[in-house]
């Protein structure tokens, strides 16, 4: 999704219809699909969103074999459903953000790390989230840059 410099993210023009192709009744159960946007994400900013989102999420949530959908871009960690489907975001690793509806702010107290993924044979899954503890007054933890929130106020990929 998205492009060198995108902020909002486009599902490619043959992305759903290619996932619906792979995924077709009867496809090799059970599939994770990872993309970089999240196709439902917990903010309205228009950084955060994933055009073509509802298209894919209809495909994917009558496919019971895709039982997961993993993402980032956001900054925080969030989980959600959509029917049988779990929507899992990861945390950032080097700086987290807040989000409130249409805004955000970097926040130092966002958890930064990783999402870990458990998963069993049979489809089963579960997840934990694994922390690195920030640095005093520097976004990220040992061996980061040394950003501050300042330092990233202008927003992603500034």
């Amino acid at each position: 999704t998205g492009g060198p410099v995108a902020t909002a993210g486009p599902v490619a023009a043959a992305g759903p219809a290619a996932a619906g192709r792979s995924l077709a009744a009867g496809g090799p159960p059970p599939t994770i699909l990872a993309l970089h946007h999240p196709p439902e994400p917990p903010s309205s900013h228009p950084w955060f969103q994933l055009a073509g989102a509802a298209e894919l999420l209809d495909g994917l949530v009558s496919r019971p074999q895709v039982r997961l959908v993993l993402s980032g871009h956001l900054h925080q960690p969030f989980e959600g459903r959509r029917g049988h489907l779990g929507l899992l975001g990861a945390p950032s690793t080097l700086y987290g953000i807040r989000h409130r509806g249409s805004g955000w702010e970097p926040d130092d107290t966002v958890a930064c790390g990783a999402r870990v993924l458990h998963l069993d044979p049979d489809g089963d899954w579960s997840s934990e989230l694994v922390g690195i503890s920030p640095e005093v007054g520097a976004v990220g933890g040992p061996g980061s840059p040394g950003r501050t929130v300042a330092d990233v106020q202008g927003g992603p990929g500034s």
